[in-house]
This record gives C-alpha cells, structure tokens and sequence, in this order.
C-alpha cells in the first residue's frame, strides 16, 4: 500500500513538472517576425543567428537584449522597443535594457524616454553610464523648458565631469533658456575650441555677439569638421552591433589598394559568384564602369539593385552607363537607331533616381545631356538648368549647359556657363577650355550686333 502511493506521489509530482515546464513554455514569449527579403546576407545570417538565439533561450533577458542591440544597430527598428521590454523583464537589474530603450525612443517621443532613462540610472553603478544617463535626461528637461527638473541632472553630471563638455554645453543651454546672454556668451565662449561641442554651440552664440565677430566664427565653424559623439558607454556598446556588411569585400580593396587590378578583379568575381549581394554586386559593377566596361557594369548594377532597389548611386551608375554606351555607339557606323534605345534608356533610369532623389545633381545633368543626345532640346535644358541650381560649383553642370546653349543658338547664355566650368573643372581636365575656345570661334564668326553683345557679356565675372 505505501509502496502504491508512494508511486502515485511521484506520478503526480512528475506531471505536475510535466505541467509546469510546460506552462513556462506555453507561457514564454516567441521571436518577432523580421523581414529580411533584401538584406546583405552577412547582416540576414546575424539576425537569424540572434533570432535562434531567443527561440532556444526564450526567458533570457541577455538573449532579447542582444537581439534588440543587433536590431537597433541594423536598422531593424519595427520590433526593437519590444525585445527592449523583453529584456528589461527577465533581465530586470540590468540598466542596459530600460536606458538603451529609451535612446531608441527618445528621437520619437523624448517623453516615453524619461521614465525609462530615472529607472536605468538608478540600476547603474557605473560613472560613465550615469554620466551619459542624466546627460539625456537633463537634455529633455530643458528642451521642454523645464528647468528646475533639469538642475539636479546638470548637477549630478558636475560630480563626475566638473567643467566638462557635457556640464558646460547643459549651463549654456541653461543660461539661453533664461535669457542670462552674459552666462550663456561665456559659457558657449568656452566651447568653442571643444571637439565635443563647438558646432553644436556656434548657433546658439552667434546671435549673442556683434554682426562682425559672429559673421568671423560662422566662417570659421564652416570649415570645422562634425563634432565628435557624446561620451555613451552604453549607446556605443549597442552600435558595436552594426554587421560590417563590407568584411568580405576586404581583401579585394587590399588587393586593389596595392595596384594588384586584376586579382582584385578576380576575387570579387569570385565573391559575387559564390555569395551574391547588394555589396558585392554593386562593388563589381563600380569596378566596370571605371574599367569603361559599361556594358558588364550595368549588368552588375541591376544585380544590385534586385537586392536594394532603392539604393540612389546604384540608379544613377545605371543612367550613366546607358548613356556612355549610347555616345560610343552613337560614333560607330550604323549605331545610331541603337544609341538613340540607350539614350531613352538613360532617361527612363535618370527618371527613377530623381523619383528617389530629386535634388540628385549628377543625375539632372546625366539626364540632361541624353535628352539633347535625342534632340530634346527644351527638355535638357531644364535638366541642366537644374542640376546648375543644385550644384553651382560643378564644372560638368556648367560645361554641358554651356555647350547645349551653344549648340541651340543661344551664344550669349552660354559663355559665362563655359567659362564657370573651366573656372571649377578639375587639373588636367582640358574639355572646358577646349568648349570655351569653341564659344570664342563661333563669336567671331557671329553677326557684329551679336558678336558685341558677347564682348559685354565676356567682361562680366562669371555666375
């Protein structure tokens, strides 16, 4: 008898194991659904990989806060505020989880971010990341005007960098939100040679100094480089899980960068044989088209562009080597019903890049010079125009509006848009000054009324 329940104890014991480890994992939370049709292949293997990483330990905070890093990091930003709040539930000691959720946040909704920033910087122990912690938290604050919940946090700061970048540029935002201009002038003063701060506090001076010195550090601003990234311990450890979607490209631009050309050729051959991807593709297809194998390079690009189809450079690689093809074409017997297909091609894949990106100069003048190639005059020269609009500074833009004007009749229009692009064009590039002497034949050979009107014109400083 004792024997019997004594069996019937350790039978319900088992089931009710049984019964619990299944409830755990009934009750255990399953990985997103992560669109990767597209992805690089490096970067598709590393979200699989974290993916199976969380479906094999479902309850491990580590697990979901190394896939919600590696999501955020990629640009996978759908599901990243979810797989934070995993992590933050079975990982709940960790400050990582609720600060690295807020900075996912805070560009969205900087007030969903508070709460989770006074959580993380009470579970952190560590200087540097409370440093960076009440840093944000200060920021919001003050961005919303308010001041007294911001002073502790500019305060806190002050005990671990006193006289810091991060504790002047908070005081100098402190003093502008006052309207203190003699606090702020000295404050934002002292950061003006800081590699953390200078851009970023250059606007908010220059409205605090007289018209001739501010106008001298705007100039001077303009030739500094970006400011160096905050301090953020935490936030850097998070980016470290951005795939280097180029690693396996290393060894052909080493090979390349030796001058080795052709076996740098034939390791990405070879790459783009055994793992084809938006990179590698496109890296190949850049490759020829600086070889002038336009033909091969086009391929290459459009192999691309199945992978990242929205990719703008890849579009307008595609344009120009439509276009290329068509002007070497364009001079071979019998090649020109065939030049005028590629040409048109040109347009219509110069018509995709701009519905990208608009304000794509290069593009504006690819698309220009193929629509007068097809004797659409008025059209190119409003492509040309443009792209003159968007970059004033770029010789080509210049030269081939300068040289449709010309050919259209329109000789006066065109001289100071040929000699602007022998202004900007580059050492040993000998087309614009061979277009502006063409100009100048044609202004001797002119009507004298027409001809005057160019001598006017020529004493003029260019546009």
């Amino acid at each position: 008898m004792k024997i019997r329940l004594l069996c019937i104890g350790f039978v319900l014991a088992a089931g009710g194991a049984v019964a619990w480890f299944s409830w755990r994992w009934y009750d255990a939370p399953t990985p997103p659904e992560v669109a990767l049709d597209g992805v690089d292949r490096l970067t598709a293997d590393a979200v699989r990989e974290a993916l199976n990483l969380v479906r094999d330990r479902p309850r491990s905070g580590e697990a979901w806060g190394e896939l919600a890093m590696l999501l955020a990091a990629n640009g996978f930003h759908e599901h990243v505020p979810h797989c934070y709040s995993l992590a933050e539930r079975f990982d709940p000691d960790n400050p990582a989880w609720p600060y690295l959720h807020g900075v996912h946040l805070v560009e969205l909704d900087p007030e969903q971010a508070v709460p989770l920033f006074q959580k993380a910087v009470t579970l952190s122990e560590n200087g540097a990341e409370q440093a960076a912690m009440h840093f944000r938290l200060a920021q919001i604050h003050i961005e919303h005007d308010r001041l007294r919940e911001a002073e502790p946090h500019v305060q806190a700061l002050a005990t671990f960098e006193p006289g810091g970048s991060r504790t002047r540029w908070l005081q100098g935002l402190l003093a502008v939100r006052r309207d203190d201009k003699a606090a702020a002038r000295e404050v934002l003063g002292s950061l003006m040679t800081d590699p953390f701060a200078r851009k970023r506090a250059l606007p908010l001076l220059v409205p605090l100094l007289d018209k001739e010195l501010g106008q001298r550090l705007q100039e001077q601003g303009s030739r500094l480089p970006a400011d160096s990234a905050w301090p953020d311990p935490l936030h850097t450890w998070m980016l470290s899980h951005r795939v280097n979607r180029l690693g396996p490209l290393a060894e052909y631009f080493e090979l390349d960068k030796g001058g080795r050309h052709q076996e740098a050729l034939s390791q990405l051959r070879a790459l783009v044989a055994e793992a084809p991807d938006a990179e590698v593709c496109f890296t190949l297809g850049y490759a020829l088209y600086k070889l002038n194998d336009f033909e091969e390079a086009e391929a290459m690009l459009r192999a691309a562009l199945r992978y990242d189809p929205k990719n703008v450079k890849t579009h307008f690689l595609i344009a120009s080597c439509l276009l290329l093809r068509g002007e070497s074409l364009d001079q071979q017997s019998g090649g020109r019903e065939k030049a005028r297909t590629l040409f048109s091609e040109a347009v219509t894949a110069a018509n995709e890049t701009l519905a990208l990106h608009p304000e794509h100069g290069l593009t504006h003048v690819t698309r220009g010079w193929a629509l007068k190639h097809l004797g659409r005059t008025e059209e190119a020269l409003m492509a040309l125009r443009r792209a003159v609009d968007i970059q004033p500074d770029f010789a080509d833009a210049h030269l081939y509006l300068g040289e449709t004007l010309a050919d259209a009749g329109q000789l006066h229009e065109a001289l100071p848009h040929l000699q602007n692009s022998v202004r900007f064009a580059r050492p040993g590039d000998a087309r614009p000054s061979e277009a502006l002497a063409r100009l100048r034949a044609k202004l001797n050979t002119a009507p004298k009324n027409e001809a005057d009107a160019f001598e006017s014109q020529s004493k003029k400083k260019p546009l």
